[in-house]
């Protein structure tokens, strides 16, 4: 049934409601077995323009959840406790208030959350809960005696932050004691225990107000999946776990290639399930194989680990080959056939590049005499030769035929597979149900199905499917191949050998720990305390060098187990809060598409509809994050905090549940994908919004989305971030090889906030150094420039854009993409209709460029509506 719309059903007229369409209805349903409006879930006579409101509001029923009829509260029989709780409602029922059913509800939800499960805290067992405790001292005159249950002294909870929860909306709202006043205290208890209520924030959003949080629901049909395990279609192999893999070395200090020196492959690892393990589970999965001490061979599996067996044969062959023959007869080295004089004579050093980071080039000695700048691409192995290895390897592994012998069939479809897996792209991945696709089962389970039962085999052949290419040829790959992207190729995957890698990046590191980094001594790293870790550094190939990117993603070895970037989020969402407060801070700094788009429309609105000659000047600034001074930018960011004029902040944390097929703005029918998140926004200590007043500021710029109040706000102090930034900034240790090296200038790179910290920096240069310029009449040259590139036609390149110089027109600059594959600048989701995601990949990328301009036109307008209804 639409809901906000004349839906009530009579009751003397009952009617099967037809299911919603509206998108918070279909959301819900994720969660919730029953989704109804309140003033359908309470039955109630409809009163004329008085239960609108009543309509919008939404209740989400469990499996259990009853309705209530008349004045009965239809619920499961409770402990006693709770029965006492409703005696004192029946005592006080005509005084009784809001205030005290939110404080009886809030203890029938603690003390049924404690006696189910001990371990858990109770407090988070419910939206009413969320900070809150029992207190054996509150409200001592609701005291009644009670021989058993936690209500005596005991009916209210206590509030951390009381002041920021959502039951200072249900206390006073108009809406919910007019429900009071219509249904009764008994049905209004009931109402606020059993239920989970939504109210309707504006633009499709909802924040919740009772029940469980839903960000913390599972998803009904993940939670109706069969015990057996995952569907095919679920077990994917993603790209870029095989990417990014370090030399591995023996104990000698030898490069070891292929498979680790323990890999062997029994029976429990490649046919889990026919040892009660799990089945697709490569996390737990060797964690499962060594808790099993003792453990006996299923009978079906016993010819084939005896001698002469296929598993047999696979673990002898395995052991006495030795991959580096196979690998240089596949794949020779490319780096011996590259002149190594040219590549050990050249020096590194810093070079124009990227502002986010800095690339490092290949000079020679000389303009005159310079030797020639070896390409990445010589060294690349291309996707032919990794196939070539990889279908070698089978071979000499025993592997060969699995599939059937006398089947080209299922040969044709083995080699079609492995040809997917080497050409995925970045952030592609394939599923288990398109690797097992047009595989003859008759064919190749003839060494499977004489030794087990029909409804083992197919059982069997997954399990060794999962095993064969996600732990053969995924392992083969990712121990003998470094495996990245380039930003020469956009989603291109590029394959170097591991030993080549090694030596293109030696020099590349040496200079590297000479130039930008110093040495750190492991013992005063011990003695330090440090809230941060260390990072780990990867080189990025160029066309013509190479770029040093820092993972500050990857949990690191800090106190708190955390990534860097997650312990910088409280800084990241203080510093965005000092942003938006004051936005001329940032002077002309744009941080996105929409940003480029509003700043240039405001600067063009300055001059009205005569223009006068412009000057288009571009550069670029030589080592952007690295030329930073710290002290600089320190003092930066605490003149920011000082003008804040508070001395402490608050992070208001929330979480968001959203639909990723129902946000998008073009109305087709596309596959959903369901989003959660938490999120945080800093405010000051003596500015924090009720989360309803909150919730509807976050729905004017979302859309369709449910919020979750997480009540326990995080208090942070201005000098513990101005603490945590200086270590940020001056203490930033990255792990190169075996030693960490501490960065000697600039600010890290790849961190949440140094875009931010960069933008601040350069804008606070603006204003100190650059504001002559912004006064015509201060500013005379007497000579001409001259050495740059000049722009010969009106169209003037930057960032993608071609701006007009005469109309300050903007146009995508396409020439921008010649000589680039097509292909290359997609990624295509190979797992569950990728058709679909495609289009609606597309639909994103257009409302990404213009949703800027729909939203300037506003809702309202011709050009809107056109937009949006084509």
């Amino acid at each position: 049934m639409e809901v906000g719309e004349a839906s009530t059903q009579s009751i003397d007229n009952p009617k099967q409601p037809r299911k919603s369409t509206r998108p918070a209805v279909r959301l819900l349903r994720n969660y919730y077995p029953a989704v109804k409006p309140l003033v359908d879930y309470l039955e109630l006579p409809e009163r004329r323009g008085e239960d609108a409101i009543w309509k919008e509001v939404l209740v989400g029923l469990g499996s259990d959840a009853k309705p209530t009829k008349g004045n009965q509260v239809q619920v499961d029989p409770k402990p006693p406790s709770e029965r006492s709780a409703r005696t004192l409602l029946e005592r006080r029922e005509d005084g009784v208030t809001m205030s005290q059913l939110v404080e009886a509800a809030q203890s029938i939800l603690l003390w049924r959350a404690s006696q189910t499960n001990r371990k858990s805290n109770p407090c988070k067992s419910n939206v009413l809960t969320l900070g809150c405790r029992l207190s054996n001292d509150a409200y001592p005159e609701m005291a009644i005696p009670i021989n058993n249950g936690p209500y005596a002294n005991n009916l209210v909870s206590k509030y951390v932050a009381c002041d920021m929860t959502t039951n200072k909306f249900i206390t006073q709202s108009y809406l919910f004691a007019d429900i009071l006043e219509r249904i009764g205290p008994k049905r209004m208890m009931s109402l606020l225990t059993e239920t989970s209520m939504y109210y309707p924030t504006g633009n499709g959003c909802y924040f919740q107000i009772t029940g469980k949080s839903v960000f913390e629901l599972p998803i009904l049909e993940e939670s109706q999946l069969s015990p057996k395990g995952s569907a095919l279609v679920d077990v994917v192999l993603v790209k870029k776990d095989l990417m990014y893999t370090r030399v591995r070395r023996s104990a000698a200090g030898r490069n070891q290639m292929g498979f680790p020196s323990d890999s062997v492959y029994l029976s429990k690892h490649i046919f889990p399930a026919q040892y009660s393990l799990a089945s697709f589970n490569g996390e737990t999965h060797s964690e499962a194989v060594h808790k099993m001490r003792k453990f006996k061979t299923p009978r079906r599996l016993k010819p084939l680990v005896q001698p002469n067996g296929f598993l047999h044969k696979v673990v002898v062959k395995s052991k006495g080959m030795q991959v580096i023959h196979v690998l240089n007869r596949c794949c020779p080295s490319k780096f011996l056939n590259c002149n190594e004089n040219s590549l050990e004579s050249t020096n590194c050093s810093t070079a124009a590049g990227s502002s986010r980071t800095q690339p490092l080039c290949f000079e020679g000695p000389s303009e005159s005499n310079k030797p020639p700048t070896p390409k990445f691409s010589r060294f690349v192995c291309s996707p032919h030769e990794v196939e070539t290895f990889l279908w070698a390897m089978i071979h000499a592994c025993g592997l060969s035929h699995w599939w059937g012998r006398d089947s080209k069939h299922n040969e044709q479809v083995v080699r079609n597979n492995i040809r997917q897996i080497v050409n995925l792209r970045m952030f592609e991945k394939i599923s288990l149900h398109q690797l097992a696709q047009d595989l003859k089962f008759k064919a190749c389970d003839e060494w499977i199905s004489r030794n087990s039962q029909d409804h083992h085999s197919e059982e069997m052949l997954h399990d060794f499917l999962w095993w064969f290419y996600f732990s053969f040829i995924g392992g083969l790959i990712k121990n003998t191949f470094f495996v990245t992207e380039s930003a020469s190729f956009r989603n291109r995957t590029l394959y170097f050998r591991l030993d080549d890698w090694e030596q293109i990046c030696r020099p590349l590191l040496q200079c590297l720990k000479t130039t930008l980094f110093t040495k750190v001594d492991e013992k005063i790293l011990k003695n330090g305390k440090s809230q941060l870790g260390h990072s780990f550094l990867r080189l990025l190939p160029k066309n013509s060098g190479v770029r040093p990117i820092v993972n500050l993603k990857r949990k690191s070895s800090s106190p708190t187990g955390l990534s860097n970037n997650s312990i910088l989020q409280n800084l990241f969402s203080v510093l965005s809060y000092e942003k938006n407060v004051s936005p001329d801070r940032m002077e002309y700094s744009v941080l996105g598409l929409d940003h480029v788009y509003t700043r240039f429309k405001e600067f063009r609105s300055r001059f009205g509809s005569s223009l006068p000659d412009f000057h288009f000047v571009k550069v670029d600034i030589r080592a952007c994050f690295d030329s930073i001074q710290q002290e600089k930018i320190l003092e930066v960011i605490n003149g920011l905090f000082s003008e804040a004029r508070a001395a402490a902040f608050y992070l208001n944390s929330f979480g968001l549940t959203t639909n990723k097929q129902i946000t998008t703005y073009f109305p087709c029918h596309l596959p959903s994908r369901l989003l959660r998140d938490v999120d945080s926004v800093a405010t000051k200590t003596d500015e924090v919004p009720d989360f309803d007043k909150f919730a509807v500021d976050l729905s004017r710029t979302l859309k369709n989305v449910l919020f979750s109040d997480q009540v326990q706000y995080a208090h942070v102090d201005k000098q513990d971030l101005m603490d945590l930034l200086k270590e940020h900034i001056t203490q930033n240790f990255v792990k190169i090889g075996a030693g960490r090296y501490q960065q000697k200038n600039g600010i890290p790179q790849g961190s949440i906030i140094s875009p931010l910290l960069c933008s601040l920096f350069y804008a606070d240069m603006d204003r100190e150094r650059l504001g002559f310029t912004k006064t015509a009449n201060s500013t005379l040259i007497n000579f001409k420039y001259g050495g740059v590139k000049q722009v010969v036609d009106h169209d003037f390149p930057w960032c993608g854009h071609l701006i007009n110089t005469k109309t300050l027109e903007f146009k995508a600059e396409m020439a921008r993409f010649n000589g680039i594959h097509l292909s290359d600048t997609l990624t295509v989701d190979r797992t569950k209709t990728p058709g679909q995601l495609f289009c609606q990949k597309m639909y994103q990328l257009v409302a990404a460029k213009y949703v800027a301009h729909v939203t300037a036109w506003g809702a309202d307008t011709i050009k809107g509506w056109k937009f949006f209804h084509g």
